[in-house]
Formats: C-alpha cells, structure tokens, sequence
C-alpha cells in the first residue's frame, strides 16, 4: 500500500480541496454537491496552460483553485516565492488579450511566525477575504490558520494576520486541508499530526469574544484508537445537521486476519448538550485490496445521503496493479454503522492512469470528475466517470486529456468548473521551469 514516510511525500500526494466554487466557499451546514454543467457540455474538451511557475512566482502547486465571480482564480504554491517558502496568487483573465492571464503573488510566505509550505486550497468569505492553512510555520513551526484581507481602496498589498499558530501538543500539528467556515464565522478543519495520540485531529476555531483578538482552537477529536482511523489529510464536509464527514489515510484497526485497515471514512456528530463531547463514528475501512486502501481526498456528497470519493491505492489483489478506485459509500441502514462501500471504478497503471489524490467534482446528472497523478503517459489524466443507464450497473470511465512536460505533471488538487463547464486545475511539477502549472480544459 502507498504509506507515507517522509516530508517529501507530504508535499507530494495533497488533496485538500474544500467546495471549489466561489458560491460554496462561504460554508453554511449541508453536505454539499459541486454542480457542474451536464456531462454533454464537456465534449471535445481541449488543454490550455493559463500560468507557468518560474519559482520565483511560486512553484510545486498541490491544491484546487477556487475562483469569485468576475473568474479571477487565487490558489497556493507550497514552494517557491521569495522565501522558497510558498505563495498564494491570483490569476485574473486579461483585459487586454481574449486568451492571457495575468499573475499576480499576494503573499510570500516567509517561515517563522509567518508560517510555511500551503499545501491546501484557500476559502474566502463574502467580503472576499483568503483564509487558509500551513503545514509548517508559526509560533511554534506546526503549522497555522491564516487569513488574507483585500487591499484597501488606494493600496495594492494584502494584508495577513495569522488567526491560530499549531502548538504540536493535543491541540494537532500540520494542517494539510482546506477549512470549512459555518455561518458564524467559526471554521472546522483537520491536522496530519498531533493530538495525544501523534496521529492528527479534527478541531474547531472560534472567532474571538468582543474586544478580544485571539481565536479559539477546540479539538473535537483526536485520531488514535485502535480502531480508529489517522492521519487525516483532506478537507472536511457537512450536513444539515453539522455532522462532519471525513477520510484518514491509514488506520481502522485490524482486520480478522490480523492485516491492517488502510484508512477510514468517518463521521463526528456534534453534541445534544452544551460542554458534551462529539461523536466520531467509522462509517467504513478499506481492506487494502479491491475495495481500496488510503483514501487521500476529501469527500462530494450525492442524492440520499450518498457520498463518494476516491482512494490513491488499491483497488486490485495484485500489489502492483493497485492504482486506486473511485467509491460509492451508501447509508447503513437503521440500527447499523458500517455503511455499504461500491467501487465504481478500478484504476489500472498502465491503461487509464493511477493514484486519485483530488476530491472529486459532480455535474447535474451525477456524471464525476477528477484527476489521477499519472496517466498512461506518466503525465496525468482528467477523467469523468459517468453513471449507468437505466436497468445497467456499470458507470463508464473515459479520459477527458491529458497533461505532460510542458502541460504540467502530477495533478493532485482536484478541479473546479465555471458555469460553461470549463475545467480548471493545478499540476505539480512540469512546465517550462519544471515548477507547476494552472491550466483549463475548455469544451
């Protein structure tokens, strides 16, 4: 199975994607589908790199994009700018020119309190405001929750403040994921390490008490049980309810066999009484083989409840054939927790790509979308995946593209749609300089 086992790695397999859409950044209770035009508009798609990192601008972008509605995107580099430290950007469509864009760095992270290495996707608020994560940096150098504010009228510079420094202890360490922001202001979200246990937590982060400044960070879970997931990675997502959901990497106990789980999807249900503790609940483990093992990137919720994902090993009972797999997971029913696991699609190295590390997307008709990190030409692949006709059972995976050398390489951030159904997306390395793109697959 893929398991990480160094810092290169965790710059290497990110998901982090929260709601990738402008209108669903501004998180409010409910799980959320992205929705993207019909399967149909997607036809005879095309690739466009519309940015090349130099480095200096930023390099190795491992996160989605997300975009406000005049189409300017913002994402984060984890490497590069004046630091080598990561970025954050904009890139808005030309007015001058129908097919350029310009760059611009809104912030150069510069270690220290500062905070170091985004490997997660932004959120914004409705005022436009960035908020996201570091993995290293800080006060302590375990990571942060920052925020961008606009420029005012007049000046040219973004304006950051670092909301919450990550400590190491039980309060978590190395975010890798996107937040989520209810409509009080408060944000939820994941650490890759720290709690009592060393194997990451789920926390929460209060907006300060009038006429004080500082944030609460309250930890509603730690990972760590033996049969309980760790290492989360990915963004978290919501219902009505303000139930969580989420993935973590590895962990679920141990199978009867004595082999390990290899990750978990969960659940944490908020309490019924003030000062109670969250519910976490192990909706499902992966065994490792068919079903798929390590389950990097977050989650899209369907109709009824259904959620679906994607998992960057397994997927086959031969170890090198064990490329990934989409999955369905479906609602336990009535007085039972494990919750029943499809897999829609087996990936195979060799023919249609391998290693889905981005959260998918959906469009109106269910048709999904993602990436795998390497295709047949060891570049990368867009795919969709559409679901079964009538009375059938098979969904119907194809290739929408493909990326290489100068195209970019190594899409791990998942992909986000404007509404004529253009693909937008970030690869890792290639380019000119070898240091990243952001291109567009255009109907």
């Amino acid at each position: 199975m893929i398991m990480r086992d160094s810092k290169l790695d965790t710059f290497r397999r990110k998901i982090h994607k929260s709601n990738p859409l402008w209108r669903y950044v501004v998180c409010r209770a409910g799980v959320v589908a992205v929705l993207l035009p019909t399967a149909s508009a997607l036809a005879a798609s095309h690739e466009m790199v519309i940015n090349t990192f130099t480095g200096t601008d930023g390099a190795n972008p491992s996160a989605a994009l997300i975009a406000d509605p005049n189409g300017t995107l913002y994402g984060t580099t984890t490497t590069g700018g004046t630091s080598g430290l990561g970025t954050v950007f904009e890139l808005a469509p030309s007015t001058t020119s129908k097919t350029g864009w310009v760059e611009k760095v809104l912030h150069n992270f510069r270690g220290g309190a500062d905070g170091a290495g985004p490997v997660a996707a932004l959120i914004a608020d409705s005022s436009g405001i960035l908020y996201g994560t570091t993995m290293t940096g800080g006060a302590a150098g375990f990571g942060t929750v920052f925020q961008l504010k606009p420029p005012s009228t007049g000046f040219t510079t973004w304006a950051e403040s670092i909301l919450y420094s990550f400590k190491a202890g039980k309060d978590g360490a190395s975010p890798e994921a996107s937040l989520v922001r209810d409509s009080s202001g408060t944000f939820y979200g994941t650490t890759y390490n720290g709690g009592s246990s060393s194997l990451g937590t789920v926390f929460r982060l209060t907006p300060p008490v009038s006429g004080k400044r500082e944030w609460t960070e309250t930890v509603l879970h730690t990972f760590g049980d033996s049969n309980d997931g760790s290492w989360p990675e990915a963004a978290l997502i919501s219902d009505s309810s303000g139930a969580l959901y989420g993935t973590t990497a590895t962990g679920g106990g141990v199978q009867g066999d004595g082999t390990p789980f290899y990750g978990t999807v969960f659940k944490l249900t908020p309490p019924t009484t003030l000062n109670a503790t969250w519910k976490e609940t192990v909706l499902y483990r992966f065994k490792g083989s068919l079903d798929g093992a390590n389950p990097q990137a977050g989650l899209v919720a369907g109709p009824n409840g259904v959620l679906f994902g994607v998992t960057v090993a397994g997927g086959s009972l031969v170890y090198g054939n064990q490329s990934g797999t989409v999955f369905r997971l479906t609602p336990a029913p009535e007085g039972e927790d494990l919750w029943k696991e499809d897999v829609l699609h087996r990936f195979t190295y060799g023919g249609d790509g391998a290693f889905p590390a981005g959260t998918l997307i959906t469009d109106a008709s269910g048709t999904l979308y993602g990436t795998v990190e390497v295709g047949f030409q060891l570049g990368g692949t867009i795919f969709k995946l559409v679901p079964p006709a009538w009375g059938k059972s098979t969904w119907t995976e194809s290739s929408l593209g493909m990326a290489g050398g100068a195209d970019g390489t190594n899409s791990i951030g998942g992909l986000i749609a404007d509404s004529q159904g253009t693909l937008y997306g970030t690869a890792m390395n290639g380019g000119s300089k070898n240091a990243g793109t952001v291109f567009k697959f255009v109907p």
